[in-house]
């Protein structure tokens, strides 16, 4: 386990996102309301597009895929509900 610096503290506001390269890995970051970090990949796992403007569930600690809207979970990245759930028919033919 190793920590990897994204961006400073202070480039980040609350309710913000920040996307890097990070030795050849795309990470989006964020603040949650309350200030705490989360730090996830910045590709859709299923398709490869950006996640960046994806809407975070604070509730949940969601961040749904702003195209396909599947949903990972900020704590371990596991998806959480179901595998591309839109376009309707066509999120499920991709997923």
């Amino acid at each position: 386990e190793a920590w990897c610096r994204v961006c400073t503290s202070d480039s980040v506001q609350p309710g913000k996102q920040q996307d890097a390269l990070i030795s050849g890995a795309a990470v989006l970051v964020g603040r949650y309301s309350n200030g705490k970090v989360w730090a996830i990949s910045a590709k859709n796992s299923a398709t490869g597009t950006e996640m960046y403007g994806a809407k975070v569930d604070e509730v949940a600690n969601t961040l749904k895929d702003p195209q396909w809207g599947t949903q990972y979970s900020l704590v371990d990245g596991e998806v959480v509900g179901k595998w591309c759930p839109s376009p309707p028919i066509i999120g499920g033919l991709i997923g």
